[in-house]
């Protein structure tokens, strides 16, 4: 039993570090490329919401971790 719970944490903390980098990359795809070709502001804004939106779920991570 032991043994499930240390993989099913494994499995549960390699699964907020995906979210966080698919979150952030796309955060700065968005950024790179969206950004210019609609209103800087909207493509920025997205950008920046899915960039903290990334870093909260690194953080998650970390603190579930331990």
């Amino acid at each position: 039993a032991a043994n499930r719970t240390i993989l099913a944490s494994e499995r549960t903390y390699a699964a907020w570090l995906r979210t966080g980098l698919a979150a952030i990359a796309a955060g700065w795809s968005i950024g790179a490329l969206v950004a210019p070709r609609v209103s800087e502001w909207m493509g920025n804004t997205v950008a920046t919401i899915l960039l903290l939106i990334g870093g909260a779920c690194f953080a998650a991570a970390a603190w579930r971790s331990q």
